[in-house]
């Protein structure tokens, strides 16, 4: 018994120690793969900071801007007559993305010259000098805003020309319930009523082909601008 016991206290003490070595391995590993993953996720950010654009990068009035342009672009995609395919989906696919991507670097360009040009008047006095420099500057600011509030404003007019597609189609799919109404009017012997519906019909189909084309033409006209000089 004092062999066992003894036997048993050994193999005891030498499991521990094996535990020990798993351990202090697993968080030798675990750190290794760490410092590793810091040190691949700050490479990979220096390497490809021109692939991308966070939320902090932009100052209040780019959010704005950029706000309005992912909405647009939401608007398009989940409307029903995108869904249905009455739009061109697939141009819409590469489109968006690139518009959105396009905009949103000159947005984060146009956020840091406005911290700039912040600084150089922040706690001086501005001499004839300093706002020669600066007016051209602002000026050329300014229009870049202007140039791409101008995109964005075309995106929502192609938001607003899908969602009267939209309002169109709700309305040709309402006709469907015209078989009752048409029940209802022969029992009460109304053609004036019956007349009204069949013009109705019409109208609305016409109605719904037009709008369908007209936002097809608002999609058509959006264009990406050429932004390679700003790379």
């Amino acid at each position: 018994m004092a062999i066992l016991g003894g036997v048993r206290a050994v193999v005891v003490e030498r499991s521990s120690a094996g535990m020990l070595v798993l351990i202090l391995l697993s968080i030798a590993i675990t750190a290794f793969f760490a410092w590793l993953y810091r040190h691949s996720a700050s490479r990979l950010a220096r390497l490809y900071r021109d692939r991308y654009v966070l939320p902090s990068d932009l100052d209040n009035e780019a959010h704005a801007l950029f706000k309005r342009a992912t909405s647009a672009t939401t608007t398009v995609n989940w409307s029903q007559v995108s869904r249905q395919g009455f739009l061109d989906s697939v141009a819409n696919d590469l489109l968006f993305p690139q518009q959105l991507w396009e905009i949103s670097r000159l947005l984060r360009f146009q956020t840091v010259l406005r911290a700039e040009q912040a600084a150089a008047t922040r706690g001086v006095v501005i001499t004839p000098e300093l706002a020669a420099v600066l007016a051209p500057q602002q000026q050329a600011l300014q229009h870049s805003v202007a140039m791409v509030t101008q995109r964005i404003v075309e995106l929502e007019a192609y938001a607003r020309r899908v969602q009267e597609a939209d309002a169109a189609l709700r309305a040709h799919e309402q006709l469907q319930n015209n078989d009752k109404y048409r029940y209802l009017l022969a029992h009460t012997d109304d053609r004036m009523g019956m007349q009204s519906l069949v013009q109705q019909a019409a109208s609305v189909k016409s109605t719904l082909a037009r709008s369908v084309h007209d936002a097809i033409a608002a999609g058509q006209t959006l264009v990406v601008p050429d932004l390679r000089r700003w790379r």
